[in-house]
């Protein structure tokens, strides 16, 4: 290297030095900034809107709660959704008491507690149109870490039913399901039971008014409940949501989401008519048709009953089987089963499998002499 180049690059590093900084510290606090933990939970504001509420009803008396207080409060109330006895003051007596729901909090101050839990300022400014606003918070916090979880590419839109017997004017009876009396609730859940998302039904305030006018209650929930489904991935829907309009609207707006369910006859047009009648279909037979645009698939498959099935991503290829009782040969033999009818039964039990999960230790919220009766937010 000559002396020109050398001087030249021994300037252009003093040069990089000069620009930089210069970095030291100092023994100092660090000023507070960004937003706080406790924006990210739910319980802190609990206790705060409890505390309120019991001082507005009882002549600003306080119950005095806090965070701590009100994390043991929750989970008590789980641990009684294990055991379930009839009657809450039994947690507390002689002859059967649990001992570690003694020893966190006494009977009395359970339910004062239970008595006076809120979630918002009853006093405060709100939404009318929302019927749901008591509650609004919590269902807020369970949608936003239910749209954290993990999502798999086959998932699944039913309803169920939350027990309540209290007064509720959006309180439904449906005696087909387990819980006939409560609230409905539509749910996105997968194939293993995890919820995914979900909206209580609570009239006609459930759905934009424009929703309900041009898809229905059914089409409308699923487009609700695909809010936050961007991936590629198929939904199984029962005769309740599936339509040719539900079709339609998935191919125009969500071109990556599928859509696969039984459908009642009259929400598929005139290929109605098109289709083979139920007496000319013998057992494990079925009946194609697929959309000159090649998007949509119709299908009547007869098993015990004929059942008709609308797809957007399958039919009846690759063919399978299933095992049904034959009465003639008092046995069991193998059907021929359709694809779409096996991935169906397949991929639809999620909601039905996270019923029977929810059932084994329903939090409830127990009277303090009469018997439980089921939560709202359970």
């Amino acid at each position: 290297m000559s002396e020109e180049e050398s001087e030249v690059e021994q300037a252009n590093v003093g040069e990089v030095q000069q620009s930089v900084p210069r970095v030291f510290w100092r023994t100092k606090e660090m000023n507070t900034r960004g937003p706080d933990i406790a924006d990210d939970l739910l319980l802190p504001q609990v206790a705060e809107q409890t505390n309120l509420y019991s001082a507005q009803v009882r002549n600003l008396k306080s119950v005095s709660t806090d965070y701590i207080e009100m994390i043991r409060f929750t989970g008590l109330q789980i641990l009684m959704g294990s055991l379930k006895y009839p009657q809450g003051r039994l947690y507390w007596s002689n002859d059967l008491c649990v001992p570690l729901i003694r020893n966190t909090m006494t009977r009395d101050r359970f339910f004062e507690l239970r008595n006076h839990l809120h979630f918002v300022d009853n006093s405060a400014r709100r939404d009318n149109t929302d019927k749901l606003w008591k509650i609004r918070p919590i269902i807020t916090k369970v949608q936003e870490k239910c749209y954290t979880l993990p999502r798999s590419k086959h998932l699944s839109i039913d309803e169920q039913m939350i027990p309540f017997s209290g007064r509720c004017e959006y309180r439904q009876y449906v005696p087909s399901k387990p819980n006939p009396l409560g609230l409905k609730n539509f749910v996105l859940a997968a194939r293993v039971g995890v919820v995914l998302d979900f909206e209580i039904y609570v009239g006609s305030n459930t759905l934009p008014p424009q929703d309900m006018a041009d898809l229905g209650l059914g089409a409308g929930i699923v487009k609700l409940l695909c809010r936050t489904v961007d991936e590629t991935c198929v939904l199984y829907t029962d005769r309740f949501f599936t339509s040719i309009k539900l079709a339609d609207y998935l191919i125009q707006n969500k071109k990556d989401v599928y859509l696969t369910g039984t459908v009642m006859t009259n929400r598929i047009g005139p290929v109605s008519k098109k289709l083979t009648t139920d007496k000319q279909l013998k057992r494990g037979e079925w009946d194609e048709k697929v959309r000159n645009d090649e998007e949509v698939s119709v299908l009547k498959w007869k098993d015990t009953k004929a059942v008709t099935m609308l797809s957007t991503c399958i039919g009846g290829s690759p063919i399978g089987s299933c095992k049904r009782w034959c009465k003639v040969e008092k046995k069991k033999i193998d059907v021929a089963q359709p694809a779409v009818v096996k991935n169906y039964n397949t991929c639809m039990g999620g909601i039905d499998l996270c019923d029977r999960l929810i059932a084994y230790y329903r939090v409830q919220c127990v009277q303090e002499g009469g018997p439980c009766v089921h939560s709202v937010i359970s």
